[in-house]
């Protein structure tokens, strides 16, 4: 059974906008404007999309359009950036503090979330 434990929660919140802070660093075309709390509130924005955009109805769709092949292969991870980086581009397009110019900058975010979160699971014992 799926319990939701805010610990986890909270520390999911502060990797995603550690994530987020990392990206304005290290990809061009990614601007934040504000502090410490304005990378908050932008990770706060993703997650919630990327629990209701992005896992009830963008994944869903990915799937059908690409008739589960990605899963068949073993290709999931290829979706879950896809639907992270539209989620991404709807947060910035959402988001005045928050700027990224192009899709493959919001790729590149994308994939620093998935890496961030990644270690963040696997330093938590959740993932191996």
């Amino acid at each position: 059974m799926f319990v939701l434990n805010p610990v986890y929660l909270l520390l999911t919140w502060a990797a995603t906008a550690v994530a987020f802070f990392a990206a304005t660093k290290l990809v061009k075309g990614v601007k934040i404007e504000g502090g410490v709390g304005t990378h908050f509130v932008i990770a706060a924005v993703y997650g919630l999309l990327m629990a209701t955009l992005g896992f009830l109805c963008l994944k869903p769709l990915f799937h059908m359009v690409t008739l589960g092949s990605f899963l068949v292969l073993g290709l999931s991870a290829v979706i879950n950036l896809m639907v992270a980086t539209v989620v991404i581009a709807v947060t910035d397009k959402l988001s005045k503090r928050l700027t990224i110019t192009g899709f493959g900058s919001a790729f590149f975010v994308a994939l620093i979330l998935s890496l961030t979160l990644f270690a963040k699971d696997f330093l938590l014992g959740r993932i191996g």
